[in-house]
């Protein structure tokens, strides 16, 4: 009782002080621009034409104390709604538009939400911003979410999560973008430097006589043998890895709870002799978590790390990333990426949860990886407020 009502009295005053704001700055004009957008945004959901929101929303949104693409919050407001077998949506106060500085335009009303039979008015607001000669939207949300998530959104959060959706604190350094190109460096001196090898063992066969090379049988034989040996030892590497991949996948597999998440797919990875099927390249779980009346599917790309390498973690191929991303845009799923780092894989030192969309680099310094850590010992649920697995 007295957590509801601390939280109550935080959404109260963090909705008071912004009203506070606008109209002790600004009378309250409304422009109609501002207005016609928040209404085809209302009428969207109303009329279920999400797609419509494409031409609303801006490349990057603030959603609901997340940054998402504005695909990702198509995908969000598409599961959401699917789950719903009616829904209406109406705003019942005034539209009141204010500056809210860093050019961003405020837009704050009351709108009632009659789902599934069961009512709710929530305290809303949506931010524009002009981009490009066009108002966008550039940040959905309620003050009621924001209060149980204990968030206060300002200007500059919100220039700063825009311009820097991966930045934790204002100013830190973006490492990730460093380390990139260092990476993009070392790759460029290797391929120089094999070329330059390449190029004098070329010379060097040319320039030297047709002659006859006798080999003994003996030195035939132990090369034979390197080359077997070779062989089998990349063999027995291939299959290390292999039993090490399937080990985490069945950690990770024990982190869902039957009662809520139905697998759908398990990736087997089978191949012979180059041939595989298309389905090897996508993500290896696939879940549809159903809570009451809500449902919806994740996929999850499990991968284990014995340890850093200077501070950093390789956590895909810069392939591995794209096709990922592109799985999940055309399939409107979200994917995960589940972490396992040190230890054995079937029991991690630690483990984090990687939200795909969250994802820009193919590799992290540990300290980006922090606000995704997971206790080992927790299983894995989907919070259906923020639409999210935690």
């Amino acid at each position: 009782m007295k957590l509801e009502i601390k939280k109550l009295s935080f959404m109260f005053l963090l909705f008071v002080s912004f009203n506070k704001k606008a109209h002790a700055e600004f009378s309250s004009q409304s422009n109609p621009d501002y207005s016609k957008i928040v209404t085809e945004w209302n009428n969207a959901h109303n009329n279920h034409e999400i797609d419509n929101l494409k031409n609303l929303f801006a490349d990057r949104v603030y959603f609901y104390t997340e940054i998402c693409s504005k695909f990702r919050c198509i995908i969000k407001k598409k599961n959401w709604l699917r789950n719903k077998k009616s829904f209406q949506q109406e705003i019942i106060s005034p539209i009141t538009a204010f500056d809210f500085g860093n050019q961003f335009i405020k837009c704050e009303f009351s709108k009632k939400v009659l789902a599934n039979g069961k009512k709710s008015v929530y305290p809303s607001y949506l931010v524009l911003k002009k981009i490009n000669g066009a108002l966008k939207i550039v940040s959905e949300g309620d003050y009621i979410t924001d209060a149980n998530l204990k968030k206060i959104l300002t200007a500059d959060i919100l220039a700063n999560a825009l311009e820097y959706p991966r930045v934790i604190s204002k100013g830190s350094i973006h490492k990730e973008t460093q380390s990139f190109w260092l990476w993009y460096l070392l790759a460029l001196i290797s391929l120089i430097a094999i070329t330059v090898v390449i190029y004098f063992k070329h010379k060097k066969n040319s320039i030297a006589p047709d002659t006859e090379i006798q080999v003994d049988s003996n030195k035939k034989a132990n090369n034979s043998t390197y080359r077997n040996s070779k062989i089998h030892s990349n063999s027995e590497q291939k299959t290390i890895n292999e039993a090490k991949g399937s080990q985490f996948e069945n950690f990770i597999v024990e982190k869902f709870n039957a009662k809520y998440f139905s697998m759908l797919h398990w990736q087997s990875d089978k191949f012979h002799n180059g041939v595989y099927p298309r389905s090897n390249m996508d993500p290896d779980l696939i879940y549809e978590f159903t809570y009451n009346n809500y449902s919806c599917r994740i996929a999850i790309e499990c991968k284990f790390r014995s340890a850093a390498s200077n501070n950093m973690v390789d956590i895909l191929k810069p392939e591995q990333l794209q096709r990922y991303q592109n799985f999940s845009h055309q399939n409107e799923i979200d994917v995960y990426i589940a972490l396992g780092l040190g230890g054995h894989p079937s029991n991690p030192e630690e483990l984090y949860l990687i939200p795909l969309n969250e994802l820009q680099y193919p590799s992290l310094y540990l300290n980006k990886l922090r606000p995704f850590y997971k206790p080992t010992s927790q299983l894995f649920f989907y919070n259906t407020n923020i639409h999210k697995l935690t």
